[in-house]
């Protein structure tokens, strides 16, 4: 099943910038307006439902409206994947973006870049929201305690329900 990822094309967007000189991605994306977040964020969920996709993004509130009001969306399953500091710096070390850094350096990027997301978010859909939020969610995985095969095995049950 194909993945739709909204930090994939926030990314594919920062490289496109062909200053050597520019930010790094956090700090680029920490300067994005609401507007332009809300606007990724609506295509993409119209995008993950109409194809059939599997959405990797943090604000999927939208959808999460329109199954409250019934207006549609029904044939969605949101899950939360989350993990321990921990897991999360193994894991982004392992993707070769932060070769240079440090575990500590990395835990510090991945703290901030986690506040800038729910400040984001509360600019788009108001002070309450936080995307963290549990009771948003159909399921929720730890994933530095279940494997992602079990996860992803959960999941399909899940959808077949």
């Amino acid at each position: 099943m194909p993945i739709l990822s909204v930090g994939d094309l926030w990314r594919a967007k920062w490289e496109k910038n062909p200053d050597p000189k520019k930010p790094p991605f956090e700090a680029y994306w920490r300067d994005t307006s609401p507007e332009d977040n809300l606007a990724v964020t609506e295509e993409a969920c119209r995008r993950v439902v109409a194809q059939g996709m599997i959405g990797d993004f943090r604000y999927s509130l939208p959808i999460y409206r329109e199954r409250m009001t019934n207006r549609g969306y029904k044939n969605t399953l949101l899950v939360f994947i989350t993990a321990d500091p921990l897991t999360r710096v193994s894991r982004a070390k392992g993707t070769g973006r932060y070769r240079d850094k440090s575990p500590e350096e990395i835990r510090v990027i991945l703290e901030g870049r986690e506040m800038d997301e729910v400040r984001m978010g509360k600019l788009i859909f108001g002070s309450d929201y936080d995307y963290r939020d549990k009771g948003i969610y159909d399921s929720v995985f730890d994933s530095g305690n279940l494997c992602v095969k079990r996860i992803a095995k959960a999941i399909v049950e899940r959808m077949v329900v």
